[in-house]
């Protein structure tokens, strides 16, 4: 019986595609796809080229002298095959990849290819790892595994040796056997302990008793939110008072003398504000910005007995000022060396007690910080004052204007 022939436009199309799948596949490429691909390719062969290049090296005659293969690769193919073994493992996990993103796998056949395309992609850094550790076992003293030392004399001796006793003529697997005791020991007693003391502070954390509620609460929060570096850094520096070395070696460790670095952490530079004109301004702007939002925010109020907002806003204006003053004055009061403790003063307390008091009214601009510092005091105290008598009046109403002519303002 005969093939039935295609009919019709579309049958002839659903025939090629059931005869070609890889030009149907190719026709389902666009430029997008096209070209997200050759970019993902460019990125893994920049990662994987060294290690791909290294693997081949470690294959090439006379590496290995335990490496028994049936082949070997030539010394003047490694650039070649570099570059050809990389490109074709790209252009495989990058088609397996938009394989995967089909849509037209089971979970199975999905779960499965995906660990295939990771394997694959994973490969020249698994080869490297593996024929470099190789290498280095060969010509590398240091890499060579052998647990022959520990037959050898400690050399030193332990504080704390039950319940064996060890001397210093012992192999180092006698010191091991105490040191593995003493590990099992102590994670017993911290067993057991941690056990009674987490029913403990579970059921006082569930008491009704608020005191001691909170006293378990706060105890569960503090070692749950502290890392346990800082927990042992305080209770080494702290409880039993040792002191750290200073870092003397990592003088050269540093990146044009801003961050230093050794293996025990990093050192960065601190902040600070060295223009305070501009650091004033940047606040000054967002308090008048807070101003402005609020103003444009306030409905106005209903009833014409109301005076209108003109003297909330100048109370806003007042407090903001004065926070202005208080900010220069906090930021400016360890400077304490014009009135309070001049150079030409005599020391004494009675004159101590005299430029304090003339301090407050000498001038304010003459005897900044601390008298700008007081001025910002008693105008944010003011300014309050004023604030809650207002609102005694009914003069300092604030209704927040949801409406659309309030939200387009906003």
């Amino acid at each position: 019986m005969s093939e039935k022939e295609p009919t019709t436009e579309l049958e002839e199309v659903d025939a090629r595609v059931l005869h070609n799948p890889f030009r149907a596949f190719l026709e389902k490429i666009t430029v997008r796809d096209f070209l997200v691909g050759i970019l993902a390719i460019y990125f893994y062969y920049i990662i994987a080229d060294d290690f791909v290049r290294q693997s081949l090296l470690n294959l090439t005659p006379g590496r290995f002298r335990e490496l028994d293969l049936p082949f070997n690769i030539l010394p003047e193919a490694v650039d070649s095959g570099t570059t050809y073994f990389t490109v074709f493992i790209a252009i495989l996990v990058v088609l397996g990849l938009r394989s995967l993103g089909a849509g037209n796998l089971t979970p199975r056949q999905y779960d499965l290819r995906a660990q295939l395309i990771a394997l694959l992609a994973a490969l020249p850094f698994i080869l490297y790892f593996i024929l470099h550790i190789m290498w280095l076992k060969e010509n590398d003293s240091s890499w060579y595994f052998d647990l022959i030392f520990m037959e050898e004399m400690a050399g030193f001796t332990l504080s704390n040796q039950w319940p064996f006793e060890t001397v210093l003529q012992d192999s180092r697997w006698q010191f091991y056997r105490v040191g593995l005791y003493n590990a099992i020991r102590v994670v017993l007693l911290s067993i057991v302990g941690c056990t009674i003391l987490g029913i403990f502070i579970g059921v006082s954390r569930l008491s009704r008793n608020r005191m001691l509620s909170g006293l378990a609460e706060s105890y569960v929060e503090f070692f749950r939110n502290m890392p346990l570096v800082v927990q042992l850094f305080f209770l080494y520096t702290v409880v039993l008072g040792a002191n750290l070395p200073p870092f003397s070696e990592i003088q050269e460790k540093t990146i044009m003398g801003w961050v230093f670095w050794s293996n025990r952490g990093f050192v960065l530079p601190g902040g600070g504000i060295e223009n305070m004109s501009l650091f004033l301004a940047a606040i000054g702007v967002f308090l008048a910005a807070r101003i402005y939002i609020r103003f444009t925010e306030r409905l106005p109020p209903e009833s014409s007995d109301t005076p209108p907002p003109a003297i909330p806003i100048l109370v806003d204006i007042l407090f903001s000022s004065s926070l202005l003053i208080v900010v220069y004055g906090i930021f400016n009061v360890v400077e304490w060396t014009y009135t309070i403790n001049p150079a030409d003063s005599d020391g004494s307390l009675g004159n101590l007690v005299e430029r304090f008091f003339q301090s407050f009214f000498e001038g304010i601009p003459e005897k900044a910080p601390f008298s700008m510092f007081m001025l910002g005091m008693f105008l944010v105290t003011a300014s309050a004052l004023a604030t809650f008598k207002l609102s005694e009046l009914g003069m300092n109403p604030f209704t927040t204007d949801d409406s659309p002519e309030g939200l387009k303002k906003r």
